[in-house]
């Protein structure tokens, strides 16, 4: 992929493109710029904003906080019509460029903040989201230390209390990404420059997964990660991916189709039940052993798909196991009837599972089904 020298940076100060500009300011106005030292490399962090007056001082404050002392902070606001750029020009004089007009997107906007970045590393930060302390730092010692294209952290994804949900760690930054769940956060991540040169915007037909293909593109292009064995960021659940889950999961098989030219439309289908232990009926199970059938993927890919289908049964089984005597939680009830493992043996060509990866699971499964059915009746 031919490298393109004319997106990162681009611009010091943005073109008002739209003739709707409602601000524009920062510390660039002012011919103030920040660089690189060998010992400190400059990194770039980008906030894309539109109407998060009750969230936007916390990510300002966790960029404002880092222990990392070489960083320039870019804010792209859309045109908000709250109070947003009333917090933002409080903090003007510490921030280094910030323009507020409409825009197409979130995607756009990263594009936007993109352009404008000077830094030898960029990060994205989204106006829900806020960093820890030592975030940056950490991501930066990684790369330095290593010699890498990019980095990525644990996330925490907490909920409106604050309390938290669940730890988004490292998952695969390598073709296992194809089926796995995204390689890390989005926002847990520290690119080079030279990754966006080479691979370009963000495709802003995409308005919720377009940072899943970019991340798929990083593992395609070949790119050298660094895992940070850290928590770097925290994020908030009612973000736009967990307010418009449908729509998320039809961007991410869209995806998936460009990434998977070879499979069809039904074997696609397949890959998100996988990837987010959504219902694993026989009909998905049948489309990931054509999968496995297929010569265009690599060994360590179908070993991932084999020992994810069996993480799936295996999160079953615990709930079931740890159901509450004598009548089973919720939690426990819900996943009986999501899961339908029954008709997967009433299924008339069941029998194909025989001698399969995947029938020592689903055989365990259904004996374990078959128990908790007599539970619930009794």
């Amino acid at each position: 992929m031919p490298e393109m020298n004319n997106f990162c940076g681009k611009y010091e100060r943005y073109p008002d493109l739209t003739g709707s500009r409602k601000f524009e300011g920062g510390l660039r106005i002012q011919g103030k710029l920040k660089t690189s030292t060998l010992e400190m490399p400059l990194v770039t962090v980008i906030t894309v904003v539109y109407n998060a007056g009750s969230n936007i001082q916390r990510a300002m404050n966790s960029v404002f906080q880092q222990t990392y002392a070489n960083i320039e902070y870019i804010i792209v606001d859309g045109g908000s019509t709250d109070n947003t750029m009333e917090y933002v020009r409080q903090s003007i004089d510490r921030l280094d460029y910030v323009v507020s007009e409409p825009d197409k997107g979130i995607y756009s906007a990263m594009n936007k903040g993109i352009e404008l970045a000077r830094g030898d590393y960029i990060a994205l930060l989204n106006s829900d989201d806020w960093y820890t302390p030592e975030g940056i730092e950490r991501s930066v010692k990684k790369l330095l230390a290593e010699s890498t294209d990019y980095s990525g952290g644990d996330a925490l994804l907490v909920d409106a209390s604050g309390q938290t949900v669940f730890q988004f760690g490292v998952h695969h930054f390598d073709m296992r990404a194809y089926f796995s769940l995204n390689p890390c956060s989005h926002i847990a991540m520290v690119l080079h420059r030279r990754v966006y040169e080479t691979i370009g915007p963000y495709d802003v037909q995409y308005r919720i997964a377009s940072d899943l293909k970019y991340q798929l593109s990083i593992v395609r292009a070949g790119f050298k990660a660094s895992s940070v064995n850290h928590v770097v960021c925290y994020m908030e659940l009612e973000g736009i991916s967990s307010r418009e889950q449908n729509l998320s999961i039809d961007e991410v098989k869209r995806i998936l189709a460009e990434f998977h030219p070879e499979l069809s439309r039904e074997e696609i289908e397949a890959i998100p039940q996988l990837k987010y232990r959504n219902q694993l009926t026989y009909y998905t199970l049948d489309m990931l052993l054509r999968v496995l059938s297929s010569a265009y993927y690599t060994e360590e890919q179908k070993a991932f798909i084999q020992d994810r289908v069996q993480d799936c049964f295996k999160a079953t089984m615990y709930a079931l196991l740890h159901a509450d005597e004598p009548k089973p939680t919720a939690q426990a009830v819900q996943y009986y009837d999501n899961m339908k493992i029954r008709a997967l043996f009433k299924h008339k060509a069941a029998k194909r599972l025989r001698g399969t990866p995947f029938f020592k699971p689903i055989s365990s499964m259904y004996r374990m089904l078959k128990k908790f059915r007599q539970r619930r009746k009794s």
